[in-house]
């Protein structure tokens, strides 16, 4: 039998008008520049192969019930949300926190210019 574990990777997609930014965009207008978290691993298990393919029994060598793909989905689902939400937000906010200082780091590194232009007009 097998376990398993849901995992989330938040991907942030951001419109970069200025092309040297995007590779591949160097000759356009601009392009989509992505920065990506994690992944980060929910404690959220999903069914084990043996629920999936019909071979689970019970302790007591009773068979379980035919695998219920919604029943999963609804289950999981709402425990994924209960993950994300548990402790403040705490592992949610990590991620988004893990995008945002990325898209920091690249405007700080490739945008100078424009603070420097900003700086000169006052």
């Amino acid at each position: 039998m097998s376990t398993s574990r849901f995992r989330i990777r938040l991907d942030w997609h951001m419109l970069e008008n200025r092309k040297a930014c995007v590779p591949g965009f160097e000759d356009s207008s601009g392009g989509h520049l992505t920065f990506k978290t994690g992944p980060y691993s929910l404690r959220v298990n999903g069914p084990e192969s043996g629920h999936i393919d019909g071979a689970y029994t019970y302790h007591d060598d009773k068979q379980a019930p035919p695998f219920d793909m919604e029943a999963w989905v609804d289950r999981l689902a709402a425990r994924i949300v209960e993950d994300l939400q548990a402790n403040d937000m705490h592992l949610l906010k990590v991620a988004v926190r893990d995008v945002l200082t990325q898209a920091k780091q690249h405007c700080d590194e490739c945008h100078g210019d424009i603070r420097e232009q900003l700086k000169n007009k006052e």
